[in-house]
């Protein structure tokens, strides 16, 4: 059952990958401006910056998996850089695995849609 984990992450590294190699104009790398020209939602998370995820995923996703830009708050911003990416796993399926590239012993419960309780929890990769 966690084995979706390490897909949905080699599956967002593809994609990156893929985007930043598609020709001239994405030499840099990712940008949010060219993941929502490419059907990606990117938006402003306040204190941490524009976040761009892929087509597809939704609130009953097991797991989201999302490329992150904290030194914008632009969500079409032509020149960010790359900071990493963030995984989130559906409150369900997490039980209490470490988040080491954050240095933390667990992940970062998120209340993502309003409720009384976790709906998923956040590692970031940096």
């Amino acid at each position: 059952m966690l084995r979706i984990v390490p897909i949905a992450a080699a599956v967002i590294l593809t994609l990156a990958l893929s985007l930043s190699l598609s020709g001239d104009a994405s030499a840099r790398g990712p940008t949010p401006k060219r993941l929502g020209d490419a059907g990606w939602t990117c938006f402003n998370v306040p204190g941490l910056g524009v976040h761009c995820q892929p087509p597809g995923a939704d609130a009953s996703s097991a797991t989201i998996s999302f490329l992150y830009f904290s030194d914008t708050s632009n969500p079409t911003d032509e020149n960010a850089d790359l900071s990493g990416t963030e995984l989130l796993i559906r409150a369900d399926l997490y039980h209490g695995q470490p988040c080491p590239q954050e240095g933390t012993e667990e992940w970062t419960g998120l209340d993502l849609f309003g409720g009384p309780e976790v709906d998923y929890y956040a590692c970031h990769h940096k």
